[in-house]
């Protein structure tokens, strides 16, 4: 997926974790923008299943919306 970024000229960041993604995405975003959480593949190394992964990404998302990126 970054090789092909690359090549179109789109802006395109690696992170490890659903968190840190969140936060890129946060830092890129602009007001009235909607970030979707769409994984291209599983996450159980850092997730039980993925429902818990959503929980995540609306808690993590909440957190920034109280807090920025403190």
């Amino acid at each position: 997926i970054k090789e092909f970024a690359v090549r179109n000229a789109i802006s395109c960041n690696t992170v490890e974790t659903l968190e840190e993604a969140t936060k890129e995405a946060y830092k890129s975003s602009k007001p009235g923008d909607i970030v979707l959480l769409s994984p291209a593949c599983a996450s159980w190394d850092q997730f039980k299943d993925f429902e818990i992964r959503g929980n995540m990404f609306k808690e993590y998302i909440r957190n920034l919306n109280s807090t920025g990126l403190s």
